[in-house]
């Protein structure tokens, strides 16, 4: 972990997402606190620490030591809403509003309290993003850069998302195992949900009052039309998603016990991702390019270099790619060699 931080930092970008870089099984801090220290020297960028998905006590443990280090953030999922993914809807929301709220509440003090202040770090945000002292010299900057696409034209989206789009049947139960031999099981749910780590960034990112539009390939199934609608219910551009007749929208099964899941994934129209399907003024009004799941891409991946340096002479000030998750089918096949040097910030896999 402290090599990759010293060799992604340097390639670009604004900020580092870093797994924990000591055993959490070793319960000694001091040895903790060491490691990130190591990474903290390490990186040239200011960094947030990923929960990688251990428990919520250990998380913030780890999150006290990092922002001790030097860390200034988190970037948090199963170790706060793991235990609502196997609730009912209604139980979902109210878990999430009071115990979920909660839990991210003690992250949030931890990194106010202990974490450096990602200004604090020289880095292309921090100089982009602060007002001067005494003037707005370089505020006025910032909305020049933000606001104002090359030719003059409006720099309205903040992140324009390439990527998957399938959604997910999620299996609820205390033991959803599959059983042959023509037998039925009673479980406890199944929900449809949008699907597609694509997706959900997206969806995530307009519910934090980001403009986003999106670009991805459905089919013309009922499928399809769910991925659409729901995004667009929940404030995604979805206006420039192309429709294949002839091919299914893609669909995850998951079958969730406990903590832990199993997946069945039918690609579908997934892989089908073309660069001629971006448009190049959609680019041109973007600050931000971002490309989910690249491994999944495969007709838009050998072109996916040119697609960001495309974005750069576009002027979009910030690229980054997300390569998938541990586990997934064909991640061992997908390095992101030729893409990670045109891209300012990668997400590798934990």
């Amino acid at each position: 972990m402290v090599e990759t931080a010293h060799r992604l930092t340097r390639i670009g970008g604004t900020v580092l997402k870093a797994e924990f870089p000591f055993d959490a099984g070793v319960t000694d801090e001091r040895a903790w606190d060491e490691a990130c220290r190591e990474l903290d020297a390490a990186s040239a960028l200011p960094w947030v620490l990923l929960s990688g998905g251990v428990g919520e006590e250990t998380f913030a443990r780890q999150v006290a030591v990092a922002c001790r280090a030097g860390a200034s953030g988190v970037l948090v999922g199963r170790s706060v809403w793991a235990p609502a993914a196997t609730l009912a809807p209604a139980e979902r929301d109210a878990w999430l509003l009071a115990e979920g709220r909660a839990r991210l509440g003690i992250l949030v003090r931890l990194a106010d309290e202990l974490g450096t202040p990602w200004h604090a770090r020289p880095n292309p945000l921090a100089a982009a993003a602060l007002p001067a002292k005494g003037g707005t010299g370089n505020t006025e900057r910032v909305t020049t850069e933000r606001g104002r696409a090359p030719g003059g034209g409006e720099r309205d989206i903040d992140i324009l998302v390439l990527g998957e789009l399938n959604p997910d049947v999620i299996v609820r139960g205390t033991d959803p195992r599959l059983e042959f031999g023509q037998v039925e099981r009673l479980v406890e749910a199944i929900d449809l949900v949008i699907g597609s780590s694509s997706a959900i960034f997206a969806c995530g990112a307009a519910t934090l009052g980001l403009r986003v539009a999106f670009v991805g390939v459905v089919g013309d199934d009922a499928m399809g039309r769910f991925m659409l609608d729901a995004m667009g219910a929940r404030g995604v551009d979805v206006s420039a998603c192309r429709v294949d007749p002839g091919t299914p929208t893609g669909a995850s099964v998951i079958l969730t016990r406990g903590n832990d899941r199993a997946i069945l994934t039918a690609p579908g129209t997934v892989p089908l991702l073309r660069d001629e399907d971006v448009p190049d003024g959609l680019v041109g009004r973007a600050r931000h390019l971002h490309v989910g799941s690249v491994y999944l891409l495969d007709v838009l991946r050998p072109r996916l270099a040119g697609r960001f340096e495309a974005a750069r002479r576009a002027g979009s000030r910030h690229r980054s790619t997300a390569t998938g998750t541990r586990g997934a089918p064909g991640m061992a096949a997908f390095g992101g060699s030729s893409v990670t040097p045109t891209s300012s910030c990668r997400m590798p896999p934990k």
